[in-house]
């Protein structure tokens, strides 16, 4: 199967008018039968002072371990997503990431500041027979076949925005997977980080 792929980045007002640049970050990995993408939105306010890298980082995991994933059945896969293995995974190796870097900037830290990195994240795994979703967060995951639009995961808690950073936070991940077959086909994935 062949995949394109498109992203686009937009700095938003709260940042513009501050001055200051976005927190997104976007990532990608294409692998022999499929296609890993994701994005992560760091929060911009100013007590969260590495959420741009806490973002890039949370990419960076979520496509090591979905590369992992890639080479699995689904019913296997499935069952790590039921036992949270999956997300703990994407969750254990952001806060390592994290921990090395806070380390390299104040190495004499007895106590990572892992809150200051706090960030969504939105990710796909598309191979020729499956297709997974999952995400922490705000951020959205429409699917496009013909004229139609579909949101595929609602987002878990509407008043406070979920993320990575908070303690267990690999509890607030959703997911969803689906087998490829005839009657899913779809146009476009796409995945927005501030909701859609």
């Amino acid at each position: 199967m062949v995949y394109k792929l498109f992203e686009s980045s937009v700095v938003g007002y709260k940042n513009i008018k501050k001055g200051s640049k976005s927190q997104d970050y976007i990532d990608y990995k294409i692998l022999d039968d499929g296609v890993i993408c994701a994005v992560a939105d760091g929060h911009s306010t100013d007590f969260f002072t590495y959420s741009d890298e806490g973002a890039k980082l949370a990419c960076k995991s979520a496509i090591s371990i979905f590369e992992r994933l890639a080479k699995k059945l689904i019913e296997d896969i499935k069952k790590e997503l039921q036992e949270d293995i999956v997300q703990n995974q994407i969750y254990d190796m952001w806060m390592n990431l994290v921990n090395e870097h806070y380390r390299s900037i104040k190495p004499m830290v007895f106590n990572t500041q892992y809150l200051k990195y706090s960030t969504t994240l939105v990710c796909t795994l598309i191979t020729d027979e499956f297709r997974l979703y999952l995400k922490i967060g705000d951020g959205s995951i429409v699917v496009k076949n013909g004229n139609d639009y579909k949101n595929v995961l609602e987002s878990k808690n509407k008043e406070v925005v979920d993320s990575l950073g908070r303690e267990r936070a690999y509890k607030n991940f959703i997911y969803y997977i689906e087998k490829n077959n005839e009657d899913n086909k779809l146009d476009n994935i796409i995945l927005f980080t501030d909701g859609y």
